[in-house]
C-alpha cells in the first residue's frame, strides 16, 4: 500500500496510522496489557510450535462469523513472543490481510519482495508502533534525548528485544527531527538568508540537533538542491550546495 505525507512532510505509512488509531481507541500507555488487548480481537492460544522459522500462526482473518485465532510459539522468549502477539493483531487491523498467516517475524528473508513478506513487514511496522508508542517516545525525548538512555527505556519499559528497539528507535527518531523541522522552515530560512551555513547554523542553534541531522533534514527540504556537510568528529568544517 502507498505511504501517505504527513503534516510535516514525513512519510507515515497507512499500518502506523492504524496502530495510532488503536492506541487512542484503547487509551493505552506504556506499559499496557498486550493479551488483555488482542483478546478483544481474538483468541490467543499459547503453545510449543515444533517448527523452525514459525513465530505464530493467525486464524480465520477476515473470515465471515468467525473469531480470528492467535497461536504463538511458546519455544519462543518472552520478548519475541509479545513483539509476535502484536504482529498478529497488525493481520487482525488491517483490512487487506486475509486468510491464514503463518509468521516469520524476522525481516532477513532471502526473497523479501514477494506479497507474503510485504504484508509481514507491514504487520512487523504496526506492531513496533503499538507497542513503543511515538507520543511515548517524544515525551521521553524531551527530557533526555540520549540514544542509549532512549534505548535502555524501549526495552525496559515496553518489553522488547534489543533489536526491535533499536529499530523503533530509529524510525521515532526520524519522525521526532522532523517534527523539529518543519519542511518548510529551512526552505524560508535559505530564502531570506541566502546562505546555507547560516541556515544549517541557526537550525541547529533551535534544534539542538547534530549538525549531520540538520544537513540530512536540509537536503529532504531543499528542492532542487543537495545541501551537504562536511565534518570531522564533532567538527563542522563546512557546508553548501550541490548543483
Amino acid at each position: 500500500m502507498a505511504s501517505r505525507r504527513g503534516a510535516m512532510g514525513l512519510e507515515l505509512l497507512p499500518v502506523i496510522k492504524m496502530a495510532r488509531k488503536i492506541i487512542q481507541k484503547h487509551s493505552l500507555s506504556v506499559p499496557f496489557n498486550l493479551d488483555e488487548l488482542v483478546k478483544q480481537y481474538a483468541q490467543i492460544i499459547y503453545k510449543q510450535i515444533p517448527v523452525d522459522g514459525v513465530d505464530g500462526v493467525c486464524l480465520n482473518l477476515k473470515a465471515s462469523r468467525k473469531t480470528p485465532t492467535v497461536i504463538i510459539n511458546s519455544y519462543s522468549s518472552r520478548s519475541r513472543q509479545k513483539f509476535t502477539l502484536a504482529h498478529e493483531l497488525g493481520h487482525i487491523i488491517i483490512p487487506w490481510h486475509t486468510g491464514t498467516f503463518i509468521d516469520d517475524i524476522n525481516e532477513d528473508s532471502p526473497i523479501p519482495n514477494t506479497l507474503y513478506w510485504q504484508l509481514e513487514k507491514e504487520a512487523n511496522r504496526f506492531a513496533s508502533e503499538l507497542l513503543v508508542p511515538f507520543e511515548w517516545i517524544y515525551s521521553l525525548y524531551k527530557n533526555n534525548s540520549n540514544p542509549e538512555f532512549l534505548h535502555s527505556q524501549i526495552c525496559e519499559q515496553c518489553g522488547v528485544s534489543e533489536a526491535a528497539a533499536s529499530i523503533r528507535l530509529h524510525t521515532a527518531i526520524l519522525e521526532i527531527e522532523s517534527l523539529l523541522i518543519p519542511s518548510k522552515w529551512a526552505l524560508q530560512l535559505y530564502e531570506k538568508h541566502n546562505d546555507l551555513s547560516l541556515v544549517q547554523k541557526l537550525i541547529v542553534e533551535k534544534t539542538m540537533l547534530h549538525p549531520k541531522r540538520v544537513a540530512y533534514h536540509m537536503v529532504q527540504h531543499l528542492p532542487g538542491q543537495i545541501a551537504y556537510c562536511i565534518e570531522s568528529e564533532e567538527t563542522v568544517y563546512g557546508c553548501g550546495v550541490l548543483s
